[in-house]
């Protein structure tokens, strides 16, 4: 506030959408920096996971959104670096 002024304009919500390289920016810092990097699971059911590991009823399973955000296999050789250019396509849309 400048002298009981607002300064600037409140932005409608089709109006954020289209701040698309925010939304990449956002994204980028979730996936350096989660807000929770380890999350535990606890299977109800006998399952199989998606690459064919077994989950037994009553087992946990943890997984670290901290370390999966760094990983080369997922996110490239440039998987450390800053880089909201990577949620955006050539077009520049989110």
């Amino acid at each position: 506030m400048v002298q009981g002024k607002r300064c600037g304009n409140i932005l409608s919500y089709d109006e954020l959408k289209k701040l698309h390289y925010l939304h990449a920016t956002i994204t980028e810092s979730m996936r350096l920096f989660p807000l929770v990097s380890m999350e535990p699971r606890l299977a109800v059911d006998d399952d199989v996971l998606p690459d064919g590991t077994y989950m037994g009823k009553g087992w946990f399973c943890d997984y670290s959104a901290y370390a999966m955000g760094r990983m080369d296999k997922i996110w490239g050789e440039n998987c450390k670096e800053f880089r909201p250019e990577r949620w955006l396509n050539d077009d520049g849309d989110f």
